[in-house]
């Protein structure tokens, strides 16, 4: 069975109270055999509308007036069934009326005006027959105690069922919040101005018996200009009383923020909560903004809470939207009569639309960081202090969510810091905690990662017959998703390259491996090499890398050892060619990473491989340590521009001599200084 919306609800029970209550007062008078008096029933129908339209609203549909007080008179003149007719049509017309100014041309008028005056008319016939069983005479001829006690119980009586008529019509359209919100709005002014001047109507009721209708007509008058003036001063009255209101909520609110303090999710409740002490809220929305996110923190569906949602794209469509461009409250008295003039539409279709609505802004600093949204399915249930006190509500807490935002933005930082802290110590304990001892060579390496993390890595190991491994390696792209590329990678190819027949058969087993076991479109650049010590024979493979710098002790002549490859892990089949130099005393080779040979100067000039040969050239004419050499030559050249990419050196060197000392390796970064394994 499909659920019925609560404005359906609403509108069924309002006519069937209405026809219903219409029926049974027409049932009555055809069954009354009392005489009717055409002069009485006009002269208290005008009465009852006119006393009706000096009334004031301080809740949708529903108008505060001695309304109450001409209509008891007249069941008092009257009796019942008769007294029924001119309270039902005075309730009818001026209902009606109220009805069309609020929400304009239309039918919506209908159902409220009929509910009305059949609800009159069953309170008219059940305080008819209660004062029938208390003995009273139609009109009294004296006030006498035990009329007046009677007829008190008579006066809470009507004012009873009128508003629990009421008070049902308000729980179907709006549920137990907006219930307890119409109740709190209406309270007040139902005891002062409706309950309390029933006596009245007692007083009114024996000037007629007693006197006449001369005397009777002057006091209904002279209770007209009462009306009036008692409108006009609850209108002033319960405007103070708003202002009043307001100001204890901002109060209240301002201290329940103090103890919040930077809890973003109870700040928004808070805000829930204040609204709903104000407003109807079974309808409402909060959310956040974060970049073109829309975040709903509280989100209430006729009168239940939802899980919080995130909506791509939610903040830049719609009236939600235009609010965070304008950063502009918008009221929307009746979406179906205004929606020509709307500065935007709804951003979702519904067989079920609200019929109104408040937009207010969360505004810090002239900056909207989000919004609130509360509707209504019933036409006109929102005014303009709504929006003015919801906007107040909202721009007190939007500076403290804004604060707790970047608070937990700062907080969610420092953790990511201290978790790149440990990758970064990780990553560092990969890398060889010092150059081993290789007769004859001398082997030293510089690394600094251009973040906390990265993706430049090398890496030497011990083979069979005395022989080593040497690799340098770069993976595309910086940080963490390359550092983990690169842990990953250099398990995969030490793997393939220990044991394997060939260099290049080793190189394409981890190239296999790396494709299989990943799917982030990385991919490695290697240059891998084994040294034979004993014999002086430097064997290589070039995977896309750069290629590596030889320079001759004999002649200072130098080479570019290249060969033809391609990066790990882009395709299946690789072809890879190995080359062999040998070394003589002195020679030294120097591998690097592009973050060497790219790094810019604040005019965007690269550093490029000439300077890098420059600098190793200075460095063996001085003597000085050619990987300090080229580091320094690289300061001077790139000043005071960032640091944009990993930079890796190593060189190896084979010695005049016989002695050789194994010189630790440097594994550091600009920001940090890196861990290294004893």
């Amino acid at each position: 069975m499909p659920i019925r919306r609560p404005e359906t609800l609403a509108t069924a029970y309002s006519l069937t109270v209405g026809l219903a209550g219409l029926a049974a007062l027409a049932w009555m008078s055809a069954a009354s055999t009392a005489p009717l008096s055409a002069s009485l029933l006009v002269l208290f129908f005008t009465f009852s509308l006119i006393i009706k339209l000096l009334g004031f609203h301080i809740a949708a549909d529903v108008t505060h007036s001695l309304g109450g007080t001409v209509d008891l008179a007249a069941l008092l003149v009257l009796g019942a069934p008769q007294a029924g007719w001119p309270i039902a049509l005075g309730s009818l017309v001026a209902t009606a009326l109220a009805s069309r100014g609020d929400r304009g041309v239309g039918r919506g008028w209908i159902a409220p005006a009929l509910f009305n005056a059949g609800l009159k008319a069953v309170i008219t016939l059940v305080c008819g027959l209660l004062l029938r069983n208390l003995g009273a005479s139609f009109p009294p001829r004296e006030l006498t105690a035990p009329i007046l006690v009677g007829t008190s119980s008579v006066f809470i009586t009507w004012v009873g069922l009128d508003h629990l008529g009421w008070a049902i019509l308000e729980l179907l359209r709006t549920g137990r919040n907006g219930l307890i919100a119409w109740l709190r709005s209406v309270l007040v002014a139902s005891i002062l101005v409706e309950l309390a001047p029933l006596p009245l109507s007692l007083l009114i009721a024996a000037v007629y018996g007693a006197l006449g209708i001369t005397p009777f007509v002057l006091s209904a008058l002279l209770l007209g200009a009462l009306a009036a003036v008692v409108g006009r001063l609850a209108e002033a009255t319960f405007t103070l009383r708003q202002r009043v209101a307001e100001l204890t909520a901002l109060n209240r609110m301002g201290q329940e923020i103090l103890q919040a303090r930077l809890d973003v999710d109870r700040l928004c409740e808070l805000i829930y909560e204040e609204a709903s002490r104000i407003v109807d809220t079974s309808t409402f929305q909060l959310g956040l903004f974060h970049g073109d996110e829309y975040e709903l923190k509280v989100w209430v569906r006729q009168g239940r809470r939802q899980a919080p949602a995130r909506f791509p794209q939610g903040g830049s469509e719609g009236i939600i939207g235009w609010l965070r461009q304008s950063a502009t409250p918008l009221l929307v008295r009746d979406f179906a009569a205004e929606s020509g003039t709307l500065p935007a539409s709804p951003s979702y279709v519904s067989p079920d639309p609200p019929r109104s609505a408040v937009f207010v802004p969360l505004l810090s600093e002239n900056r909207v960081v989000g919004a609130i949204a509360i509707q209504s399915f019933r036409p006109g249930a929102f005014r303009e202090n709504h929006v003015r006190l919801l906007s107040n509500i909202a721009n007190q807490a939007a500076a403290a969510i804004e604060n707790a935002l970047l608070q937990a933005q700062a907080e969610e930082k420092k953790k990511l810091e201290r978790e790149l802290e440990v990758a970064r110590q990780i990553q560092s304990s990969l890398l060889p905690g010092c150059c081993p001892l290789i007769p004859g060579y001398q082997l030293t390496a510089e690394w600094r990662s251009a973040r906390q993390v990265g993706g430049d890595f090398y890496d030497y190991f011990a083979l069979p017959d005395g022989r080593w491994g040497i690799l340098i390696a770069d993976v595309s792209g910086n940080g963490v998703p390359a550092a983990i590329f690169m842990a990953l990678s250099r398990s995969l190819i030490r793997s393939g390259v220990i044991g394997a027949a060939s260099l290049s058969a080793g190189l394409r087993r981890a190239n296999a491996w790396i494709l299989k076991d990943t799917t982030s479109g990385l991919f490695v650049t290697v240059f891998y090499a084994v040294l034979d010590p004993a014999r002086h024979v430097f064997t290589y493979v070039n995977c896309g890398h750069n290629p590596p710098l030889l320079i001759r002790a004999k002649d200072a002549s130098t080479d570019w050892l290249s060969t033809k490859g391609i990066a790990l892990g882009i395709v299946e089949e690789i072809d890879l060619e190995e080359k062999s130099v040998t070394l003589d005393p002195g020679d030294s080779v120097l591998c690097y990473t592009d973050g060497i040979t790219e790094a810019r100067d604040q005019h965007d000039q690269l550093f490029g491989r000439g300077e890098l040969l420059a600098a190793a050239l200075t460095a063996r004419e001085r003597g000085s340590d050619t990987i300090q050499t080229i580091l320094e030559a690289l300061a001077a050249h790139v000043g005071d521009t960032p640091q944009a990419d990993d930079i890796t050196l190593l060189s190896l060197q084979r010695a005049p001599g016989d002695a050789v000392t194994p010189t630790p390796v440097s594994a550091s970064s600009t920001n940090v200084t890196a861990l290294v394994d004893p």
